[in-house]
């Protein structure tokens, strides 16, 4: 009976190693600098892999009270149920890898190379002299704003606490003069915003700052 269990353990702790692989895959030096997926993702599955086990045992009880046989043919049952719970994972984790690695990947890989890490506070990084594509690339996994797709010469400063979840984001990049940008300076509370522009050698030059505290 217990060697039974452990055939069936066996099969959640295969799919749980495969995702991992997937996970350490697609999670490019890009994810890793700009956010939290990696930890997150594991956690995730974790979780789904206690909540397989469940669901197999209940499906061993089934197993029992319809009396299907042999062994293999339950196991061969059990390995199908758990990838087809799995899917969204795999489909997923497929699509990011051939964005991150195979489409994206040369682009990511340049963006990654100019960012450095920031220690004006407790986490941080910064990048110097970005293309608009590698900016792009940069800011998926977080919440800076989008930019003209004719911006040159990006720069970019990110550094906070995650608890209290103070930060201070600078942003600046360069637009040809004829391109309207709009100015503002807003302040609430512990809470900044602002965006100026000035024109330097033909050049439309854009500060943003973004700030809590």
């Amino acid at each position: 009976m217990l060697k039974k269990s452990l055939k069936y353990l066996l099969i959640i702790l295969i799919n749980f190693l495969i995702l991992n692989l997937l996970l350490l895959w697609w999670t490019d030096d890009i994810e890793l600098i700009t956010g939290w997926a990696r930890p997150v993702e594991f956690l995730k599955l974790s979780g789904f892999s206690l909540l397989a086990c469940v669901l197999l045992r209940l499906l061993v009880v089934y197993f029992r009270r319809k009396n299907i046989q042999p062994v293999s043919k339950r196991l061969k049952i059990a390995a199908i149920v758990t990838i087809l719970l799995s899917s969204y994972f795999y489909v997923h984790y497929f699509s990011k890898i051939r964005t991150n690695r195979f489409l994206n990947g040369q682009v990511r890989d340049s963006a990654a190379k100019k960012v450095r890490l920031s220690s004006k506070m407790v986490s941080g990084y910064k990048a110097d002299n970005l293309t608009i594509q590698e900016y792009n690339e940069l800011i998926k996994a977080t919440w800076f704003p989008s930019l003209p797709k004719e911006a040159t010469a990006i720069q970019l400063s990110y550094d906070y606490y995650i608890f209290p979840p103070d930060y201070v984001f600078s942003l600046s990049y360069d637009l040809p003069p004829t391109i309207k940008i709009d100015t503002f300076t807003y302040h609430d509370k512990n809470f900044e915003k602002s965006q100026h522009t000035y024109i330097e050698s033909n050049v439309q030059k854009v500060d943003f700052e973004q700030m809590l505290y």
